[in-house]
């Protein structure tokens, strides 16, 4: 059988590491004889086997609107992009949407839904791989969506997607995140005496955050992380979620910021090489603060307690599934009185019995986030564990 990945984001240590997942997978089980990805950004998912092909070549950022619209009124195909993927098409058993954000959705990446309604158009049912999907506000956006998803089989991450889908009597199938069954390449790690922060500039990049003011950030939060790391006697690890220069510089304001705050603060940003890493550093913290969703992810994954700070519904839908609500504050709803300090007190005062709970839904976790590999090539958790 051949697999064929459409929309592999790489640059994201979460997308990076749910893909990572999906393809390790995937090798091995019996009778995957090639994979092919599709990246639509630079950088590689960190996989090396003779199976796997890492295609940059062939890039949806390509794809022009005029050239869909020409194919789709027309038949006709032209364009760097477009002649090639229906020719790629053809050499594939099944194709597979890579898991990724709410490009289907919030986003509104033009770019990714022309090259899955191309998909469909020539007679591939792909399949979504536990994707955020939902509404984007913009009316043909949509109905193509729901075009492609009537077409597809669906496997959504998120409660809202999948009640937002079967709202539209879609087919839809609810997992959780793919990046739960990543093997870690880790041997067993000690915990250190340090909190692993993820912090991310939401302001400068997220759609309902954008161009408003970061004040609470430098004001609220960094002090509240700061205060208490030094009450504890905790170092604050940086961990960079995305490789992109403007990431780099906010880490470094950050780090600027809370040494400025209290000058015997002790914070290091780390370098990574791939997501096996930025797992691993979350493992050795005796608790995680993140403003990511799969530093969440990979906490719960790996039993440590933390504290989300939300900008999107997943974040908070982690919180819920692991139990874990009184941990998270949802960026969306706060304000000047929002206390984050004991938040990050309450969660580290019962941190032990957080460890318990996390432990406890580890394996469950995991199974649900296998239920695309089960449903269609029946792998699923005693597979992944043995």
């Amino acid at each position: 059988m051949k697999i064929l990945i459409l929309n592999q984001h790489s640059i994201n240590k979460g997308d990076e590491a749910a893909g990572t997942a999906v393809i390790n997978n995937l090798l091995r089980i019996k009778g995957i004889e090639k994979i092919e990805i599709l990246y639509c950004k630079p950088d590689s998912l960190p996989i090396d086997s003779e199976k796997v092909i890492h295609n940059h070549d062939l890039n949806v950022r390509r794809f022009r609107k005029r050239q869909f619209w020409k194919y789709i009124l027309t038949g006709k195909t032209e364009g760097a992009f477009l002649p090639e993927f229906i020719e790629k098409l053809k050499e594939y058993d099944k194709v597979i949407v890579s898991p990724c954000g709410a490009n289907l959705g919030i986003y509104k990446d033009w770019a990714l839904l022309m090259q899955d309604v191309v998909a469909v158009k020539n007679k591939k049912r792909i399949i979504f791989h536990l994707n955020t999907i939902g509404k984007s506000g913009k009316i043909l956006f949509d109905k193509l969506v729901l075009y492609v998803c009537r077409r597809a089989q669906v496997y959504v991450r998120e409660k809202k997607s999948f009640e937002y889908l079967k709202s539209k009597k879609i087919d839809v199938k609810f997992g959780t995140d793919s990046a739960f069954s990543l093997k870690s390449n880790n041997d067993k790690v000690l915990q250190e005496d340090k909190i692993a922060f993820i912090p991310s500039d939401i302001w400068n990049w997220h759609v309902n955050f954008k161009g408003k003011n970061d004040s609470i950030y430098f004001n609220k939060i960094l002090p509240s992380i700061c205060k208490f790391a030094c009450d504890n006697n905790l170092k604050i690890e940086i961990i960079p979620h995305i490789t992109l220069e403007k990431e780099r510089i906010f880490n470094e304001e950050t780090k600027k910021a809370l040494e400025g705050i209290n000058p015997n603060v002790k914070v290091e940003i780390i370098d990574l090489k791939d997501c096996f890493e930025y797992e691993r550093h979350i493992c050795e913290s005796k608790l995680l603060i993140g403003m990511r969703y799969h530093a969440t992810v990979f906490a719960s994954k790996n039993a440590v307690p933390f504290v989300g700070l939300a900008y999107e519904q997943k974040m908070l839908e982690v919180a819920q599934y692991t139990k874990q609500e009184n941990s998270v504050i949802d960026l969306n709803n706060t304000n000047e009185d929002t206390d984050f300090a004991s938040v990050i007190e309450n969660t580290w005062n019962n941190r032990e019995e957080i460890r318990k709970t996390l432990s406890k839904q580890s394996r469950e976790l995991i199974e649900k986030s296998l239920i695309v590999l089960k449903d269609n090539f029946d792998y699923g958790i005693d597979q992944w564990e043995n």
